[in-house]
């Protein structure tokens, strides 16, 4: 008895050190990937053409790098990886059930399973609905919550502070019940599965009672089988509610390999290229046409523009006749549909664009602050080392 008890207590150690260890690893991965995909994201929507950042809102794209990958990981990643580590115990305990006694090991299995796969039909389609639904709200708060900051000073002037507010907490009144859905029905069958669990007991001492098995080898096989339900029930608790979180998850997965996978590469500079001199003569857009994606209306059609080196040149309008697509032309940011942008009489092409901006300095009409010193604002981006 000592010796047995001492090698119980050994297993006992050694096995949830073993658990610890591997939820250490487990949480150190998914924490790391976090990084890894929020990194891999930012720099895919920086290299992405202008055109794109036209399309898709600052306020939705920080959503996504902030907020989606986290979600991505803890809601699909990390469940995914807990359903294999459980579903590898349950396989365990339930081999050993089978071997020991097969009829028992059958019907608490088919009773345990069967609760979960029922449960797990039946609310599939509400909890995807649910995670449709957290997906659209988070966009709708963060949007809100950057617009209503960024433009503090008409919020104040107009005093529309609670009209901002109160679509503020519609978004998240909206993402609050997403949430508890996908929670509450998670955790929905634990409930019932625990008195089941506890009945197959029962149902297992009214057989052996009925079969006439002698005290020692009765108490014994109650024993083990209440002991595995005290490690069945929690492993499959485990894996149901991961599965919920995946389905959960599912808008946001799927919205992050979009982005990773589709969102278009800006041009790239060829490699071993030299590099373009500063113009000397004159900077030419010749009969240039542009519209923007999605638009067959063109916002210019047909200019034609000479600027020479030393000189001054002033664009005038009112608004929308396309004073800023023309400088976003000039930058490279725009490309045109037709016409070309020719400097010293040399056609740019997709390859001297980067070159070509290196000789551009440019001063926004929207105030561009980073959260830095103003030394580091002047010198927007370049390491703190290298200015």
């Amino acid at each position: 008895m000592v010796a047995l008890g001492c090698a119980t207590l050994g297993l006992l150690v050694l096995g949830n050190g073993l658990v610890a260890l591997s939820q250490w690893r487990l949480f150190r991965f998914a924490n790391q990937l976090t990084r890894r995909l929020g990194g891999r994201l930012l720099a895919a929507y920086l290299r992405a053409p202008y055109t794109f950042h036209l399309s898709r809102g600052a306020a939705d794209l920080t959503r996504a790098v902030l907020n989606e990958t986290d979600q991505v990981i803890q809601g699909a990643v990390l469940p995914a990886l807990l359903i294999l580590s459980r579903a590898l115990v349950a396989v365990l305990i339930v081999t050993l059930l089978l071997v020991l006694e097969p009829v028992v090991a059958l019907l608490a299995l088919v009773l345990l399973g069967g609760a979960y796969a029922g449960v797990l039909a039946a609310t599939r389609r509400r909890i995807e609905r649910a995670g449709g639904l957290r997906n659209a709200a988070s966009e709708g708060r963060f949007r809100l919550a950057s617009e209503s900051l960024s433009a503090i000073r008409e919020v104040k002037i107009y005093e529309r502070e609670d009209a901002f507010v109160a679509r503020f907490d519609e978004a998240s009144r909206a993402l609050a019940q997403a949430g508890t859905s996908q929670q509450a029905i998670s955790n929905l069958p634990k409930y019932a599965v625990e008195v089941l669990a506890f009945g197959s007991v029962v149902i297992l001492a009214v057989i052996l009672v009925a079969t006439g098995r002698s005290a020692g080898s009765g108490i014994g096989l109650l024993g083990l089988f209440a002991f595995a339900g005290y490690r069945l029930v929690p492993a499959l608790q485990t894996c149901f509610s991961a599965l919920t979180s995946i389905r959960y998850s599912r808008p946001a997965l799927a919205r992050l390999a979009h982005d990773l996978a589709d969102v278009p590469v800006d041009a790239a500079e060829p490699e071993g290229g030299v590099e373009l001199p500063a113009p000397t003569t004159e900077i030419r857009l010749d009969g240039v046409t542009f519209a923007y994606p999605g638009r067959e209306e063109p916002v210019l059609r047909d200019l034609s523009l000479r600027i020479p080196v030393g000189g001054a040149v002033a664009i005038v309008g009112p608004t929308g006749s396309g004073k800023s697509t023309l400088l976003d032309l000039l930058c490279g940011l725009l490309r045109p549909r037709s016409g070309s942008l020719t400097v010293d009489g040399r056609r740019l092409g997709d390859g001297d664009i980067r070159r070509w901006r290196r000789h551009i300095a440019y001063v926004s009409q929207h105030a561009v602050l980073v959260d830095a010193s103003v030394r580091e604002n002047v010198a927007f981006g370049v390491e703190r080392a290298a200015i």
